[in-house]
This record gives structure tokens, C-alpha cells and sequence, in this order.
């Protein structure tokens, strides 16, 4: 638990104090009694503010083989979990923590990244190897349509202002734009080398593009489908997320480890590196808090970030190689899927 405080050395005592008779000798001693009780109204001050920040293990939940990513969707409290290995869906009851589904029917061949259209409960799927997009109908947890990609899924996005999902296709260096109500395929936008974290900003309409293998950062306008900047990362990025609060994008370097942070109203770098775990991939933002949340697959932890200072407050060991996670912003938890241990962490702010 991260905490500091400044420590004030009183001034020197050139000579003894008077007798404490009254006079400059009790003065002495009651200037000495304010000292001391301001340095520990400072030590319990960042006591609690490192208090404030922390946060911990609150459960862990059993789920297929190698989830692959979490997806909330906060009105009907559904945690959405793709299983990678094994092709199944499971759905959580975010309040009491219990698998209350496990959907094989219809989802694709290595559901790799969900996302959820709360106001029409859809969840959408990006398949893998099944080379599709499954849209799952929340109401009924069931699978109701299934769109077919130019290549590979990899990350899913959707943006709520103009109802499309942006799906990255790694194998064609390419993002397949849906239709969210029609499901129908409306174009591809190509961009850098395998093509995988993806993040939308409804409010610009800008949707942001992480290439693994070309350290790039595509910036895609949404309205006409095309690519209007690349800008050089890190090595390797591979997880976008967008801090609202502080109007930045996080970008998660998985080749060396750090986390580069972007200034949303210029779309430039501001320089600042963010040292993570190993092997770092998605991250996801509470905004309630101003948190960002890093997976560190490699060193089996997750690295918390202020994200009023950019710096890391707090690393937490969670489960065997986690990748990806949600947020319940109404009651600050973040929920974990650790692939290598087959299991969902749950953490409280």
C-alpha cells in the first residue's frame, strides 16, 4: 500500500529551555506538543488517502477454459465472458458473483472480446478463429445472429452515438464496421499489422486502433471510415482505453512494458511512459475513481494508475494470466479474467 507524508525537522535546540515555570519554557513546550500533533495529523492523513486508494481481493469466480474477456452490462448486472478454449459464453450475476449460464449455441470458434449495446441488450463477439462477429440477445441469453469478417476477430468495440461495432481483423490488417441493429457489414477500413486493441470516443465520433506488430496507433474517423493519422507507439501495442475524466487515451505496450498516455484534445502523445507489470494487455477505466486498470498477463497482476498523476498506486496479484476486465461503476468493482487460472477475480475499490 503506497503512502507518504513530508516529515518537518523541528528547529535546532541552541540551548536549554527555561524551567517549565511559566514564562518561555512552557511556550517552549507547547510549540514542541503542535509539532508533534501536526506531523500526526499528517500520518494519519496519508494513512488515509492510502486507504482511499487501495484495492483488493473480494472474490474469484470459476469459468470455462480460457476466458478471454469480461463485458458488463450495468442495467441488467450480466458479466459477459468469453471462453476462448472451449467456445462458450458465461454469464455472470455481477451481484452475487454466481455463473448463472453457460451459452455454447451459436457462439464462434474462439470467442476472443465482447461488447455490450446496453440500450438494446446485445452483446457482441468477436470469434477468432471462427472468423465471425455472434450477437447474443441479452433478454434470452441466446445467439441470434451471426456476421462473418474478412479474417481473424480480435477486439470488439461499440459506439453508442452512432450504433456501429468496430471489430479489428488481425489477420487482414483491417476493421470490419457493423451495423449494430442490422448486423449487416458496411465496410473495412484497412490500417497497420495485425490489428488489436480498439477504442471508441463517442463524443469526437473517433475510433482509435492499436497495430501489435507495425507499433502503431491508428486514428480512424468514424463518420467516413477512413484512417486520418498513424502515430508510432511503443513496441507492441496491444490495449486502448479512454480515461474520460482526464480526456486521455491509455495505450498498453506489451513489448516493453509501459503504458503511453494521449491527450484526446490535440491526439498527440504527451510523452509521459508509464512503467507496468510484464506483458501488459487490456486496460480498463473506472471513472468514478479515475483509475485505470493494466493486465499484466506475464507477472500475474494487475497495476492500478491515478490517473490525476499517471503514476502506478498500487499492484495487485491476481490470477494466472489476466487479460482483460470490466467496471460496475455504481458500486466500484472490477472484475478480472485471469486465462491462465480459468477464473474471474473480483476487485473492490
Amino acid at each position: 500500500m503506497p503512502w507518504s507524508f513530508a516529515w518537518t525537522r523541528p528547529p535546532e535546540i541552541t540551548s536549554p529551555p527555561a524551567p517549565l515555570n511559566g514564562g518561555a519554557g512552557s511556550a517552549w513546550l507547547i510549540d514542541a506538543q503542535l509539532r508533534l500533533a501536526a506531523v500526526l495529523v499528517l500520518v494519519v492523513l496519508a494513512l488515509s488517502i492510502a486507504v482511499a486508494q487501495a484495492a483488493s481481493l473480494a472474490g474469484s469466480i470459476t469459468v470455462g477454459q480460457w476466458p478471454s474477456a469480461a463485458a458488463l452490462n450495468p442495467t441488467t448486472r450480466r458479466l459477459y465472458v468469453p471462453n476462448w478454449a472451449d467456445d462458450t459464453i458465461s454469464v455472470i450475476d455481477a451481484a452475487t458473483y454466481r455463473v448463472r449460464d453457460t451459452i455454447s449455441s451459436g457462439v464462434g470458434r474462439e470467442p476472443a472480446d465482447a461488447d455490450v449495446n446496453t440500450r438494446a441488450n446485445l452483446v457482441y463477439i468477436a470469434n477468432d478463429a471462427g472468423r465471425s462477429l455472434s450477437v447474443l440477445d441479452g433478454a434470452s441469453d441466446t445467439v441470434v445472429a451471426t456476421v462473418d469478417l474478412g479474417g481473424n476477430g480480435g477486439d470488439v468495440a461499440f459506439d453508442p452515438k452512432t450504433n456501429r461495432v468496430f471489430v479489428t481483423v488481425y489477420s487482414a490488417n483491417q476493421v470490419d464496421v457493423i451495423d449494430g441493429s442490422s448486423y449487416a457489414l458496411l465496410g473495412s477500413v484497412s490500417v497497420g499489422q495485425s490489428p488489436l486493441g480498439i477504442a471508441v470516443n463517442p463524443k469526437t465520433n473517433r475510433i482509435y486502433v492499436a497495430n501489435y506488430d507495425s507499433d502503431t496507433l491508428s486514428i480512424i474517423d468514424g463518420k467516413r471510415h477512413r484512417v486520418v493519422a498513424t502515430l508510432p507507439t511503443g513496441h507492441n501495442p496491444r490495449g486502448l482505453a479512454i480515461n474520460p475524466v482526464v480526456n486521455c487515451l491509455y495505450v498498453s505496450n506489451a513489448g516493453d512494458n509501459t503504458v503511453w498516455v494521449m491527450d484526446l484534445a490535440t491526439e498527440q502523445f504527451t510523452g509521459v511512459s508509464i512503467a507496468v507489470g510484464t506483458d501488459p494487455r487490456r486496460i480498463i477505466v473506472n471513472p468514478r475513481t479515475n483509475h485505470a486498470f493494466v493486465s499484466n498477463t506475464g507477472s500475474d497482476s494487475i497495476s492500478m494508475i491515478d490517473g490525476a498523476t499517471n503514476t502506478v498506486i498500487q499492484t495487485l496479484s491476481v490470477g494466472s494470466g489476466p487479460r482483460d476486465g470490466s467496471v460496475n461503476t455504481a458500486k466500484n468493482q472490477v472484475f478480472i479474467v485471469n486465462s491462465g487460472g480459468d477464473t474471474v477475480s473480483v476487485l473492490q475499490e
